[in-house]
């Protein structure tokens, strides 16, 4: 339940597939509960056939959102983008601003005419969707010292501040990221890719 979140990692999640009937009307204001709803599409997920590894550059500006869909899109489908592709549909979807992560990344699926639909993080099946070599579009809410711990040396790991005490130690508000998720199958390691490859 999303009254269980540590507080220094908020996640919500969206998938793309190609299985028909699946979600493909979100709503903004109630993904917790269709993800729920929509639980039932899970099991019938084949192994992701894909699995492509695309690492798309940002240039640490606000499109996270748009480069991260990217990201996972291609892990999941196959399809590839430019840079320049990804800067065009950050331009008319959000304007290059911030952007909203579900409004944005359900307008770029459906685009490309891919069904898709958020799963609950913290339930029994965001582990299944990963087990299945998909990969996931995650938001994060936190400090910088999760960033930075992992783009030291590639790990994050350890006690990070909480969000409430961002304010207090760094006197900034908590960092909003869009990255991707995914699990390599055989090794069972579960990594963050993010949109500035370095």
């Amino acid at each position: 339940m999303l009254g269980l979140v540590p507080l220094h990692w908020v996640i919500m999640v969206f998938v793309p597939t190609n299985i028909l009937g699946a979600v493909s009307d979100v709503k903004l204001n109630d993904f917790y509960w269709q993800a729920v709803a929509y639980s039932e599409y899970i099991p019938l997920l084949p192994q992701n056939p894909f699995k492509i590894v695309h690492e798309y550059d940002q240039s640490k500006d606000k499109s996270c959102v748009v480069f991260s869909a990217g990201s996972m899109i291609t892990y999941n489908t196959g399809l590839q983008f430019t840079n320049e592709e990804l800067r065009e549909m950050w331009q008319e979807y959000q304007g290059n601003e911030g952007g909203n992560i579900f409004k944005t990344t359900q307008q770029i699926g459906q685009r490309f005419m891919l069904e898709h639909f958020p799963v609950d993080a913290y339930g029994q099946y965001f582990e299944k969707v990963l087990d299945k070599g998909y990969a996931i579009q995650v938001s994060l809410s936190c400090g910088p010292d999760v960033l930075v711990d992992g783009a030291n040396d590639g790990i994050m790991e350890g006690d990070y501040t909480p969000m409430y005490l961002v304010p207090f130690v760094y006197h900034m508000p908590t960092i909003d990221h869009a990255i991707m998720m995914r699990r390599d199958t055989t090794t069972r390691k579960t990594y963050f890719q993010n949109t500035w490859p370095q």
